[in-house]
C-alpha cells in the first residue's frame, strides 16, 4: 500500500468534509477529491517565499491555504465540525502537542478521525536525539507556547545531523560519520535571537519512534491528558522513515487504554 492509501484508508473522501494540515506542494487529499480545507502556519504566498530555494519543494504546486493557523486555532477558524483531519509530518513541529490534539478534537465529529504520518527518529536528522517523554509533554502544555520553546530549539540545533536512511537501517551509525558538529556558540546565538525578537524557527519540537510514541500516548491517556482511541497503528516499514496512526475522539478511559495496549504490540 502507498502512504496515501494507508493514511486515508476507510475515509469516504468524496462525501466527507475534512482538513489537511500542512499539504504544502503534495496534498494527500486533492482539492477535487472532496470538500477539504487546507491549513498551514502561513499563507501560500509566504510558503512560496520560504521554500523558493528548496529543491525538495515544487513551489509552483504549493496549495492555496484556507486556514492560516499562525494567530488562530482550527477551532477558531471552523464553524462546523469535520469528518477527518489529516496531518503528515506535522505533529512533531507542534510546540504544545496536548493543546494541539485538544483543538483538533474540538473540530472533529464524534465519529471523526485524525490521521497522522510521523517521522521515525532512527532514520532522520533526529538520529542523535532522545525521544520526548511525558514530563516534557506536560511542561510544554503548562506553558502553552505558540512557538518552539528554547529547550526544544537547543536540542534540535545541537543534535541535528544529516543521516542516510539506508545507512541507518543497515545498523548503528558512528557519530563521527554524521558530518560536522554544530557550533554551540552559533546555536546559542540563534536561540537568543529567537527569544529576543520572536523569530519563529521551524524545528521538530517532539521526537518519536513507533514504540516511544505508543508508550507516551498510552501514559498520557491513562491520566486523561489525551482523549483519543488508537484505531490503527502501522509501524515503520523497512527502508522507510515514517509510521502511521489513526486516532478518534473517545471519552471511555478503558476503551482508550485497551486500544493503546493493542497498538503497543504492533510498535
Amino acid at each position: 500500500m502507498s502512504r496515501q492509501d494507508i493514511i486515508l484508508a476507510g475515509l469516504d473522501i468524496a462525501n466527507a468534509v475534512g482538513v489537511e494540515i500542512g499539504p504544502l506542494d503534495r496534498p494527500l487529499v486533492p482539492r477535487n477529491a472532496g470538500r477539504v480545507f487546507y491549513a498551514d502556519h502561513a499563507s501560500a504566498a509566504s510558503l512560496r517565499e520560504k521554500y523558493k530555494n528548496d529543491p525538495a519543494v515544487n513551489v509552483d504546486n504549493i496549495q492555496e491555504v484556507d486556514i492560516v493557523c499562525k494567530d488562530a486555532t482550527l477551532s477558531d477558524a471552523l464553524k462546523d465540525k469535520v469528518d477527518y483531519v489529516v496531518a503528515s509530518h506535522v505533529i512533531e513541529h507542534v510546540p504544545d502537542l496536548i493543546g494541539w490534539l485538544d483543538d483538533i478534537r474540538r473540530i472533529l465529529k464524534p465519529e471523526g478521525s485524525l490521521r497522522l504520518a510521523i517521522p521515525d527518529r532512527r532514520y532522520t536528522f533526529d538520529y542523535l536525539r532522545r525521544e520526548t517523554d511525558l514530563a516534557e509533554l506536560i511542561d510544554a502544555h503548562l506553558q502553552r507556547p505558540t512557538k518552539p520553546l528554547p529547550r526544544m530549539m537547543l536540542d534540535f540545533l545541537l543534535h541535528y545531523r544529516v543521516v542516510d536512511m539506508y545507512d541507518a537501517w543497515a545498523g548503528p551509525i558512528s557519530v563521527r560519520s554524521l558530518g560536522p558538529v554544530p557550533n554551540p556558540a552559533d546555536v546559542i546565538a540563534t536561540v537568543k535571537d529567537a527569544i529576543k525578537n520572536g523569530t519563529y524557527i521551524d524545528i521538530h519540537c517532539s521526537v518519536f519512534t513507533p514504540r516511544s510514541f505508543v508508550d507516551l500516548f498510552a501514559e498520557a491517556a491513562s491520566i486523561g491528558l489525551i482523549k483519543y482511541r488508537c484505531d490503527r497503528f502501522v509501524t515503520t516499514r523497512r527502508y522507510d522513515l515514517e509510521f502511521f496512526v489513526h486516532l478518534s475522539p473517545c471519552e471511555d478511559t478503558d476503551e482508550i487504554a485497551k486500544s493503546w495496549r493493542m497498538a503497543r504490540r504492533k510498535a
